[in-house]
């Protein structure tokens, strides 16, 4: 039973031996490769946000007069 115990810790002593080395091969790989931060989100411009012009081309009930009718 003995023999049985210190073959298990052996075995189990090569698998995380191996576990290690293909780990630290992994990140010796992922450190060579160029690292690409990600993009920045892209926002809307400040019009976008702003309120709408009103057309002043006399269609839409607006007047191309800058001055506003006088009522009398």
């Amino acid at each position: 039973m003995a023999a049985q115990s210190v073959l298990v810790a052996f075995q189990l002593f090569a698998a995380n031996v191996r576990k290690i080395d293909k780990f630290l091969s992994k990140r010796a790989a992922e450190s060579k490769k160029v690292r690409k931060l990600p993009s920045r989100r892209r926002t809307k411009s400040l019009a976008t946000w702003g309120p709408q012009q009103a057309r002043r081309d006399g269609r839409n009930g607006v007047s191309n007069d800058p001055d506003p009718p006088l009522t009398g």
